[in-house]
């Protein structure tokens, strides 16, 4: 089974970054809306590509290391911890309307530049999340919600 880096590689050889970088806004609308797709592709030395989230379009190459560097490269992108929480709203909302509020409130506390508030919201939302675990969300579900409401918590740095 070849990796993800593997197959765009190839997608890359075949039909070029930019059908690749098409295909990807198509594929991954999450990563779009975080306004930087950042690409690192094999094969051709250390070089790096960004690209705007929004139009695909290329904003620069560069190389990471030098030119001749044969350790391979890898590259990542996200979400701001805002975006992230306001999807995990969008996840939560509607299943149980405590947890939405919890969430709303965090949002709001964030925006607010009050991250004390934003982090008891959040810690609150695991408490309700965990008391639901097995009977409003199944045990999967809640796992899947307190882990992102963890790496929030670690995004924004409470302690």
């Amino acid at each position: 089974m070849k990796t993800l880096t593997a197959l765009l590689e190839t997608c890359v050889q075949r039909t070029g970054l930019a059908a690749v970088m098409a295909a990807l806004l198509l594929l991954a609308p999450g990563v779009a809306r975080a306004g930087t797709i950042v690409v690192g592709i094999g094969g051709g030395g250390p070089v790096v590509a960004v690209f705007d989230g929004q139009t695909g379009a290329s904003v620069r190459t560069f190389f990471a290391a030098g030119p001749n560097f044969a350790g391979g490269i890898y590259v990542a992108a996200g979400l701001t911890s805002k975006e992230a929480l306001t999807n995990l709203i969008a996840a939560v909302s509607g299943r149980f309307d405590e947890a939405t509020n919890l969430l709303d409130n965090s949002l709001r506390s964030l925006n607010a530049a009050k991250t004390g508030p934003a982090c008891n919201m959040l810690d609150a939302f695991v408490h309700q999340v965990n008391a639901q675990s097995g009977k409003a969300l199944d045990v999967d579900e809640a796992g899947q919600f307190v882990v992102s409401a963890m790496h929030l918590q670690s995004s924004i740095g409470c302690r």
